[in-house]
């Protein structure tokens, strides 16, 4: 019996592998990807590609306008400018080889999902996580418009992951792939300080070192693909990244409007209903940190964000959706090992 069950089990992993590449391929490959986000990242990647800073275009603005502004970290437009420079100049060949990749990111995501549910022994669930993170709305527009979050999304969970594990160099690895992400696109940012919250409680000894050897290492990969933009033009550089903070929430006003909009504020005070209840979780997260793990606390955070954050774009949901499955399979390991289970 147990056999059969593992058959079917790989057999339908297969089947959503196989389908995946197949829809991605014929039907999502089609749509024109001319105004989305990823042409704006090879015009970037153009951009280093003939000496041009893009980051010092946000000087021109009022810091509230999005003229389609670079408001990442460098990495993928690093990544881009390198593609460019070896043998993808032309958009369309640079965007398919892209599109490859990002599908490889896909089906590694499914993959993975697949194996931690079944590594907590919830096969069920496991089938559940795969076929959730894939077919919702919201990562199919990320598949239709080519959108680069894969790329770090992949990485926050290949992070989490590896927090699991209890070998001492998964939790190097952990903190490099977190890093990779941040570097790639700052969105999870919100998770830093929940890495060294329970870093902290994970440490035996040493505690606070232990924190700043953590927050160093997640720091190091963005801080270095930064440098050479931050020495060209910190200016433009640091305006850049905090455009998102201070960038108008009426340039693109979301369906369904969110409580700074009621109450009338704006710029840095629309925040302030977001900031104050990450507060809470971060606080919740330092005193029940034996209960409360690292993946529920950030479903918690990621669910804070795209309800009350004034800009809500559709490649924001996605970053939510997996980290449900993620806190699934976490409740399922504190439910058998209680009190000793890991984060």
């Amino acid at each position: 019996m147990q056999v059969i069950r593992r058959t079917w089990m790989w057999a339908i992993l297969v089947i959503i592998l196989l389908f995946t590449a197949w829809f991605q391929i014929s039907i999502m490959w089609k749509y024109s990807t001319d105004r989305e986000d990823i042409s704006f990242l090879y015009l970037d990647g153009h951009r280093v590609l003939f000496g041009e800073n893009p980051y010092v275009r946000v000087l021109e603005g009022d810091m509230r306008d999005n003229n389609k502004y670079t408001t990442y970290f460098p990495a993928f437009i690093e990544l881009s400018f390198v593609t460019q420079r070896y043998y993808f100049r032309e958009y369309g060949v640079w965007l398919a080889l892209w599109r490859w990749i990002f599908l490889l990111c896909y089906l590694g995501m499914i993959i993975l999902l697949f194996w931690w549910g079944k590594s907590v022994q919830a096969p069920l669930l496991a089938i559940f996580s795969a076929l959730l993170w894939t077919f919702n709305r919201w990562t199919l527009y990320l598949q239709q418009v080519s959108g680069m979050d894969i790329l770090p999304i992949f990485c926050l969970l290949i992070s989490l992951y590896l927090l699991t594990r209890k070998h001492a160099l998964a939790r190097w690895g952990s903190w490099a792939f977190f890093g990779l992400s941040l570097a790639l696109k700052q969105i999870a940012i919100f998770l830093f300080p929940l890495y060294l919250i329970y870093e902290y409680h994970r440490a035996e000894n040493h505690k606070l070192r232990q924190v700043l050897v953590c927050a160093a290492s997640i720091v190091a990969i963005p801080l270095l693909s930064s440098l050479p933009f931050m020495v060209q033009n910190l200016n433009g550089f640091l305006l850049s990244i905090l455009f998102s903070l201070t960038r108008s929430s009426q340039q693109f006003p979301p369906s369904a409007l969110s409580l700074d909009m009621f109450l009338g504020l704006a710029d840095l005070p629309a925040r302030i209903p977001m900031i104050v209840l990450m507060l809470a979780i971060y606080a919740a997260a330092w005193q029940y940190a034996n209960r409360v793990k690292i993946n529920t606390s950030s479903m918690l955070i990621f669910l804070i964000f795209v309800s009350f954050n004034p800009i809500l774009f559709n490649q924001y949901v996605p970053w939510f959706i997996l980290l449900i499955p993620l806190a699934l399979f976490e409740w399922m390991t504190t439910e058998k090992v209680g009190e000793t289970a890991e984060y």
